[in-house]
């Protein structure tokens, strides 16, 4: 199956009526530009809305085009490209999609907005699934540049590994007051299809909610297809005609829908209905589609504009022909599009792929046991079988805020029925003066720390204080992780960040929002309180892919990142010997040395030695904060003159710990900088309990 590197276009509100956009790939790196809305929605009409066969909608839309705009559907395309895609954000584009066609991989842009912010639903409204650029065709006609919408609510969901049979509950509605469809034929099309991926068992509810509430109730379902109206409510709601008792229409609210949804193992929903993908200015997050997806739907199809009942056909049988041939759902869905691009409108634009998922592949065909990206990987493997599992994954639960700690047992609960994943026991100190000893040394040897803060700062650790400080538990921890954490987590719901009380606790929360660091190193979310569990697990998971990753690429060039340069002070030799000792007895090229009071300035040596070790080590121990600190910009400015990829990691040479001497040496390691992207399987080997040592 083909690779896809994803490409994340993050499009926010800006200043006079123009738009922020931030552009970022893992291969491209990151750009940002201004955007300014090239046209509005009601510019498309003629042009994408002159339909003149029954739709699948009751909303309607001018198909007059403006006499005075002579534009045409490739200007518009055009226009949407070169309005997103330029400057700084272009090149990252330009720099991705060469890395992906030299590897034979493909890109997958994820677009993404938060819609609960005032004026975005202007920004969302435009099918940016047009986009072109001049003389080519358009990204979404083609699998090597897929386009799915990924809005700004939790992470990634990673439903569970696929297991037969597949079940499909389709729902067909076409009220009795409503123009008739022909739904017959769909019913028939969707038994036919999905019957060729085996072990597949299609079920069709009658169009009301109770039946639809009943077999949802009856049967754990994956796919819900819904074919029939969809139409824009009087409030500006997106909303789906279901069926009264007596055939009559019955609308349904895309909130009351995924409320009807949202506790359903549904993998994907597939609204083939008008309109069902549009977001109004009005109630800009109360269309159907984005309704689901913050139900915590992996994948929505829908259509965003009114579309014809043969377009519609067309779509749908070849979107299901695709996934039934086991391509991921948003290469079937430009297959789809494909389909539709003889028509003389524009209507391959009309579906629109929502997708929480990380990636497409929300089920293989029956005949696979497994999906290959589910599957478990084993813990060891004989030499020259594919790498091992890089083991378990640490998390450390930092104290909360006493309003908090059910919330806190419930997510212990939910990460300890992981086997991969090992939440570290840890009590308070009795005294608070052994806080930061006792906090630090769990917190070194945490893979992940998650901060769990609620709308109160939690209890203070000096209970005589002043009542204008903020020195409490949840506070401290946090502090203490910014300095020695290599990974942490600040999490909170969004009825405790809009009800805080306390000014200066949320003046300190604001400057941590603000705080310029590595997402991989510190990330702060605000999310929905039932969602927090869901995002520390898919942290965590990324987490635990990246090792994987960075596993297989070390399996394939085993001299990558087994090069390290140990730096210390004349006053460290000591302890940089025995840093080097235990590199050399993980096969790891390690050169040393030792120096005294210079500046940057004076450090031509960093240059060479940059360039051959990807590792490089400054050893923190009798020497001031002001020599590792300078030992540190010098490498970063050595990195950058080549540039280099480069992992920069300090060694406390100070720290006392109990355990093992293994295990004392992770803990003193922690990594302080990356510089484009390094290799990081050192860090499995050398920050983590899984690297085994040559005897």
């Amino acid at each position: 199956m083909r690779n896809y590197l994803d490409i994340s276009v993050f499009i926010s509100p800006g200043s006079d009526g123009n738009y922020q956009v931030q552009v970022s790939s893992n291969e491209g790196g990151q750009g940002h530009s201004t955007l300014k809305l090239p046209f509005r929605l009601g510019d498309l009409a003629g042009v994408l809305f002159g339909v003149e066969q029954s739709k699948r909608g009751l909303a309607s839309l001018s198909n007059t085009q403006n006499p005075a705009d002579a534009r045409t559907i490739e200007d518009f395309s055009v226009a949407l490209f070169e309005a997103l895609f330029q400057g700084e954000c272009r090149d990252v584009l330009a720099k991705t999609e060469a890395i992906a066609e030299s590897n034979g991989d493909a890109v997958r842009i994820r677009l993404s907005m938060d819609l609960r912010v005032p004026g975005m639903a202007l920004a969302a409204s435009l099918p940016w699934e047009l986009m072109r650029r001049k003389g080519q065709i358009p990204l979404a006609l083609s699998t090597k540049t897929l386009l799915v919408r990924s809005l700004s609510v939790p992470q990634p969901t990673y439903p569970p590994p696929f297991q037969a049979t597949l079940r499909i509950l389709a729902v067909l509605s076409n009220p009795v007051d409503t123009p008739m469809l022909k739904l017959e034929e769909e019913r028939l099309r969707i038994a036919k299809e999905w019957a060729q991926l085996g072990n597949v068992k299609v079920d069709f509810a009658k169009p009301t909610r109770t039946d639809l509430l009943t077999q949802l109730a009856a049967t754990d379902y994956h796919v819900l297809p819904y074919m029939g109206h969809g139409d824009i409510g009087p409030n500006g709601e997106g909303q789906l005609l279901l069926q009264k008792e007596n055939g009559l229409q019955d609308p349904v609210s895309g909130e009351d829908l995924a409320v009807m949804l949202q506790d359903e193992p549904l993998r994907l929903v597939f609204l083939n209905a008008c309109n069902s993908g549009v977001a109004s200015d009005a109630q800009p997050f109360s269309g159907v589609a984005t309704s689901l997806i913050t139900a915590r739907v992996p994948a929505v199809v829908a259509m965003q504009f009114p579309v014809t009942d043969q377009a519609a056909i067309i779509f749908a049988q070849t979107f299901y022909q695709r996934l039934a041939q086991g391509l991921p759902v948003d290469a079937a869905v430009a297959e789809g599009r494909k389909q539709l691009k003889n028509s003389k409108q524009a209507e391959w634009a009309t579906p629109v792929l929502y997708m929480r998922s990380k990636d497409g592949m929300l089920f293989a065909p029956a005949q696979a046991a497994q999906p290959a990206s589910h599957a478990e990987p084993s813990t060891s493997a004989p030499a020259g079988s594919s790498p091992p599992d890089p083991g378990i994954l640490r998390v450390f639960l930092a104290t909360t805020d006493q309003n908090l700690e059910r919330r806190q047992l419930e997510l212990a609960k939910r990460l300890r029925a992981e086997e991969w994943i090992r939440v570290m026991d840890f009590s308070l100190p009795e005294a608070p003066q052994d806080l930061e000893l006792a906090v630090g040394k769990v917190i070194r040897q945490a893979d992940l720390v998650v901060h769990l803060l609620g709308a109160n700062p939690g209890k203070a650790v000096d209970e005589d204080a002043l009542p204008d400080t903020i020195r409490t538990y949840p506070l401290e921890q946090l502090r203490i992780g910014l300095e020695v954490a290599s990974a942490q987590l600040v999490v909170m719901s969004i009825e405790d960040r809009a009800s805080i009380p306390n000014k200066q606790y949320e003046a300190k929360l604001d400057q941590l929002s603000q705080m310029p660091r590595e997402k991989e190193r510190l990330e702060f979310v605000v999310t929905e309180k039932n969602s927090i569990a869901e995002y520390v697990l898919s942290k965590l998971q990324e987490m635990r892919e990246a090792r994987q990753a960075a596993l297989k690429s070390s399996v394939k060039d085993p001299g990558k990142a087994r090069r390290a340069f140990v730096d210390a002070h004349v006053k460290d030799q000591g302890p940089a010997n025995e840093l080097a000792d235990y590199l050399e007895k993980r096969d790891v090229d390690t050169a040393t040395r030792t120096s005294g009071e210079d500046s940057p300035a004076s450090l031509p040596y960093l240059d060479q030695t940059i360039k051959k070790s990807p590792l490089y080590i400054i050893v923190s121990g009798k020497v001031d904060k002001a020599w590792v600190n300078n030992r540190r910009t010098a490498a970063r400015k050595a990195a950058a003159k080549f540039p280099c990829k480069l992992l920069i990691a300090k060694y406390s040479a100070m720290l006392q710990e109990p355990g093992d001497e293994d295990e004392r040496m992770r803990a003193r390691l922690e990594v302080v900088d990356t510089l484009g992207d390094p290799d990081t399987s050192a860090l499995v080997d050398l920050f983590s309990s899984s690297g085994e040592t040559r005897s």
